[in-house]
């Protein structure tokens, strides 16, 4: 025992290797030759432990046997959780290395980042670190190089910050320094990292200013702080629609009452959701929501209240955020991206494989809006689509086959690193479920589209934010290849 924690203690003071270090560093370096595809990663991760209450969210999810969500053992989180640096560490981290000038490119950044984890626990001194599910115990700068490294040729990650909001116990999670945070992040890798804030309508409706500093800070994120969306969670129990009636609580162990819809109180919730999509109208920035069934904080309440037939009434379910968009013609800036691919697809009881409620009605509403339509889908977060003999990849096939208007409204992403792994060659896994200009949409061109990035008022407010902080766009690879490739 002694022995085990004496060996710990001297692990803790470890570094990486220089072997990782170099190996990184060299990865990071942009592809000699680039081809006509435009990459665009719209749903990633670099968050670690210490940006919320871990206990708090796995205890919720656990509680009611939901998927595994990666580490659960108690022990080994906590001992694990020094190696990860606070978010304060990193953004000092950061701030000096960008007033020092040490990152002049993404080699010495991931160099950097790299350099600053310690121990090569969790942060793997393999070939392929990426495919571990040790996100959570890594430094998010080390994450962020990881990520560089491993996709090399995505010319644009829009990493997301993603507030869970456990309302009880400790909240760590800090949303003026997250974005401090992140738009560090931007300058230090030169826009390859380019940001979502995130926004919790329940933090809005406890705070004492009604949430008016909340969605301030959404403002300024966008505005002027080189971020270009808004990230969602609802799996902790709000709704789009209607929280009065779908909203759910976000309890530690839910008693009977709890498994109730917010009733009265989901007023609060809503017109905090109504206020932000007003803004993000104004802004012109879109929303990425979490569009998946799974992590659900509340399942009682959010799903199993409704019979099995009424999968369309789950709190979050695609048929409210369309209806919640048909609600508002009037905020024709306002656009929403269902992450997972709306839940991808079912099993029925003798085992055929057939597009979940969610993608069924996700898919109509796509094709009867047409190219009028406000939203999307990613593709992240599906690994079984990505073996060349799995069935759900022959499914997805199908699908998009039978709807081939879906390719207009289709962004690719990882979900990167969340515990349910990247497998290696995920890229090119999906990718090759495309050929030709569907290829080109689907990797990056659909992603300039939601994103806005061929919009004036959003490349504007992007290219005062370089020009405020001496980046040169020609130093800027998304906007440099967009130029190349007529996409500007």
């Amino acid at each position: 025992m002694l022995g085990s924690m004496a060996a710990a203690t001297a692990l803790a003071g470890c570094a990486l290797n220089k072997t990782e270090v170099a190996r990184v560093k060299r990865d990071c370096a942009e592809p000699i030759r680039y081809d006509d595809v435009f990459r665009v990663d719209a749903h990633c991760h670099l968050m670690n432990v210490h940006d919320g209450n871990a206990e708090a969210f796995l205890r919720r999810r656990e509680y009611f046997g939901s998927e595994n969500v990666g580490i659960r053992n108690p022990i080994l989180r906590n001992a694990l959780a020094p190696f990860a640096a606070n978010l304060s560490t990193e953004t000092e981290f950061l701030f000096r290395q960008i007033v020092e000038g040490g990152m002049k490119d993404g080699g010495a950044f991931c160099e950097a980042a790299s350099r600053r984890q310690r121990t090569v626990l969790p942060s793997g001194n393999g070939t392929d670190p990426g495919t571990a599910p040790l996100g959570f115990v890594r430094n998010r700068t080390r994450n962020a190089a990881i990520m560089m490294a491993r996709w090399p040729e995505v010319d644009l990650f829009a990493p997301s910050m993603v507030d869970f909001y456990e309302v009880q116990g400790n909240d760590p999670f800090n949303l003026e320094l997250q974005v401090e945070f992140y738009a560090l992040l931007h300058r230090a890798t030169k826009g390859r990292m380019v940001p979502l804030v995130s926004f919790h309508p329940v933090r809005g409706a406890h705070a004492p200013d009604g949430g008016a500093g909340q969605l301030d800070l959404v403002r300024k994120a966008i505005s002027s702080q080189g971020f270009i969306g808004v990230k969602l969670h609802p799996s902790s129990g709000f709704d789009p629609l209607d929280n009065e009636k779908y909203g759910c609580p976000n309890t530690r162990l839910p008693n009977v009452l709890e498994r109730q819809p917010l009733g009265a109180a989901g007023a609060a919730v809503q017109a905090q959701m109504d206020q932000l999509y007003t803004l993000c109208d104004a802004l012109d920035a879109p929303i990425l929501t979490h569009g998946g069934t799974g992590l659900s904080a509340n399942k009682p309440c959010m799903q199993d209240r409704h019979p099995p037939q009424q999968t369309l009434a789950w709190t979050n379910s695609s048929r409210h955020w369309g209806e919640a968009l048909e609600a508002r013609p009037e905020l024709t800036n306002l656009r929403v991206c269902l992450g997972h691919f709306a839940a991808g697809f079912a099993r029925t009881p003798d085992g055929a494989i057939v597009p979940h409620p969610w993608l069924d009605y996700a898919t109509r509403h796509i094709e009867a809006k047409g190219s009028q339509g406000r939203l999307w889908m990613d593709l992240s977060a599906m690994p079984e689509f990505v073996s060349a003999s799995s069935p759900d990849r022959a499914a997805v096939a199908v699908h998009l086959a039978q709807h081939p208007q879906l390719h207009h409204r289709l962004l690719y992403g990882t979900d990167w690193h969340m515990p349910t792994l990247t497998p290696n060659g995920y890229r090119r896994g999906i990718e090759s479920l495309f050929r030709g200009r569907q290829r080109r949409d689907v990797m990056g061109r659909n992603a300039v589209a939601f994103f806005g990035l061929d919009r004036p008022k959003v490349r504007m407010r992007l290219e005062r934010f370089y020009a405020v902080h001496d980046i040169a766009l020609q130093d800027v690879r998304w906007h440099r290849r967009m130029r190349a490739l007529g996409l500007a």
